[in-house]
């Protein structure tokens, strides 16, 4: 590689191995190559095991859900998971050894006198440190076994020369997030001190008012402090993932807003406040907003902003997300024919958003306001002050719609008088 170290290419390597292997003539057969060939045996083994250290180290196998390296090379490879871990730390005693490394890398220690020198450097690092030129010379001559003997010793004088207990080892923060045939995910981890408790706070600040609510959302209807928990974890994921504001993004979250009254002779002049950048959302005398500018089909940045406007966060009754946590709703689905329009759009949550679609609520634009329906086309509204523990739809009345709870006028939201 130009203008730094030279990588080998594996690739070629056992492209070469392979062709000397189909040849059969063109292998030698004298006993020195014999050695040889044990020795490249030796030095693979040292190189494979260097390979899984510094992948160990990577943290990359974490990204398919893996629970280590030597998990996800053996789901790979067919091969034994307690075979990669031994080279992990195989690679790890290299690693805190250099003698062990050059004399390995030179194919001089067999791949069963490396494993027993790696099982001394785990245990008792600070003593293989200190012996590391002893146990290096004894794996060059002895055989595997003998050399197996010599560490077995070691280890037992090492165990008498402390009165320390084997380390503990000290709990991280770390996640895995493993996937089943299904396509179903599985979460575990660990959180540890500081770590824990900043999830712990996020997650109960979503909780809180989600339980809270439960009483009158029937999206949070019989759901668990579990499933609450899982869906504040995956709202403040999407929450990290939405993107400024742009012709693409999510709503308005750190631009000024100027209302001003609709001329057509003025609806052109830009409109500027000191120190911000503004945008023209212009209203008629009854406030209704007239001019956001041209529609697409897709939400554009003139159209989030009116709608942002009016609705202010999700307009679920009862729902307390704030634009920037909200989706732009197609009230009538875009493949049914729906438009990309102001009056064809509200904002929801990603809890909302989904419960809606999932269980075949509507949502309508009724004077100029977003509408939530039930399934049946009922609008659905809370009175905060009912006793029951249950949203109930309201009595639709007599079939001439004559009742006084047809859902022609908006219920009474004023506070009850106190007293008698």
């Amino acid at each position: 590689m130009a203008g730094g170290p030279e990588v080998l290419d594996i690739d070629a390597v056992i492209s070469a191995l392979a062709a000397a292997t189909a040849a059969g003539s063109a292998i030698p057969r004298s006993g020195d190559d014999a050695l040889s060939s044990e020795r490249l045996i030796n030095a693979a083994a040292a190189y494979g095991a260097v390979c899984q250290d510094a992948f160990e180290r990577s943290g990359l196998w974490g990204i398919t859900g893996s629970a280590s390296a030597a998990n996800w090379l053996a789901e790979r490879t067919g091969s034994s998971r307690h075979g990669h871990k031994g080279r992990v730390r195989d690679g790890v005693a290299m690693r805190l050894l250099p003698s062990v490394l050059e004399t390995a890398a030179a194919g001089l220690i067999p791949a069963d006198s490396l494993r027993s020198l790696s099982g001394c450097a785990a245990k008792y690092p600070a003593f293989a440190v200190r012996d590391e030129a002893v146990l290096v010379a004894q794996a060059v001559t002895l055989a595997a076994r003998d050399y197996r003997a010599v560490t077995n010793t070691w280890l037992s004088h090492a165990d008498d020369a402390t009165d320390q207990p084997e380390p503990v080892k000290e709990p991280v923060t770390e996640l895995y997030l493993s996937e089943t045939s299904g396509g179903v995910r599985h979460l575990k981890g660990t959180l540890v001190g500081d770590d824990g408790d900043i999830v712990a706070a996020a997650l109960e600040a979503i909780v809180d008012p989600l339980l809270r609510a439960a009483r009158d959302d029937p999206s949070l209807a019989a759901k668990p402090g579990s499933v609450l928990r899982g869906m504040a974890l995956v709202d403040l994921c999407a929450q990290s993932m939405r993107r400024e504001p742009s012709e693409d993004s999510a709503p308005d979250r750190y631009r000024v807003g100027v209302v001003v009254a609709y001329d057509a002779a003025e609806a052109d002049r830009p409109v500027s406040t000191c120190d911000s950048s503004a945008y023209r959302i212009a209203l008629n005398a009854l406030g209704e907003v007239l001019d956001v500018g041209r529609t697409t089909q897709r939400w554009t940045l003139a159209i989030r902003r009116a709608i942002t406007f009016r609705d202010r966060g999700c307009v679920f009754p009862g729902c307390d997300r704030k634009p920037s946590w909200t989706d732009i709703h197609h009230c009538q689905h875009w493949e049914h024919g729906g438009h990309t329009s102001m009056n064809n759009g509200a904002l929801l949550c990603r809890t909302h958003h989904t419960f809606i679609h999932k269980d075949h609520w509507t949502v309508t634009i009724d004077d100029g306001r977003p509408c939530i329906r039930w399934p049946d086309g009922t609008p659905y509204v809370i009175t905060p002050w009912q006793s029951d523990t249950t949203p109930t739809r309201p009595d639709p009345g007599p079939p001439d719609g004559s009742g006084p709870h047809d859902g022609s006028d908006p219920p009474d939201t004023t506070d009850p008088p106190h007293g008698p």
